[in-house]
């Protein structure tokens, strides 16, 4: 159980940095990030880089009633987000897409598409 914890809050810290990296990295390269919606707390979502939502989902709450399971909801849309990423790519290509947790800016991902059309 320790270490499942553990887990969960590695995933979370590595993800936080990513989205915070990733949105820094974007504008710093003077990439236009599209207008998108407002987060909604309790949900995360993928959209791609142009702005259009590719995934949602909803993030349970935490057993202790304090906040919201968001490594867990941001880990039931990744691969949908990397299949709809990679869509129409070739394999060995990377494709850029954002995720955001709740009502947190978005941050940047990258998926490394596998096959053509697929993650």
């Amino acid at each position: 159980m320790r270490t499942r914890a553990f887990m969960a809050v590695a995933l979370v810290a590595t993800l936080a940095a990513v989205a915070s990296s990733g949105v820094a990295a974007a504008q710093d390269a003077g990439a236009k990030l599209p207008n998108l919606p407002e987060g909604k707390e309790g949900t995360c979502s993928a959209y791609t880089i142009q702005g259009k939502l590719i995934a949602e989902a909803p993030a349970p709450p935490h057993a202790d009633g304090e906040g919201h399971d968001y490594a867990g909801c941001l880990k039931q849309i990744l691969k949908p987000a990397h299949a709809a990423a990679c869509r129409g790519k070739a394999p060995g290509d990377h494709a850029p897409y954002l995720l955001r947790a709740g009502n947190k800016p978005p941050g940047l991902a990258t998926a490394y598409c596998t096959a053509a059309g697929k993650e």
